[in-house]
């Protein structure tokens, strides 16, 4: 179930991320905040999700997500 939830969290995001700001419900805590809330929570779910991995390896690949994310965002 935590390797589904895995899977589930990045998609989110990206699809989140790539929809037009309108369209997305905001918290009022501020974009900075909610990106850390979000990526923390990813970070944590993806990590248990995938722990034989390593938290090096699980790093990396959410930073890859996150920086291709920000780039499909331009």
């Amino acid at each position: 179930m935590m390797r589904l939830a895995a899977w589930i969290c990045p998609a989110t995001l990206a699809v989140l991320s790539l929809l037009p700001a309108p369209t997305v419900i905001r918290t009022g805590l501020g974009g900075h905040i909610e990106h850390v809330f979000a990526y923390a929570a990813t970070a944590l779910i993806v990590a248990l999700g995938y722990n034989e991995l390593g938290l090096p390896r699980t790093i990396a690949a959410l930073f890859t997500t996150a920086a291709l994310m920000e780039y499909l965002q331009n």
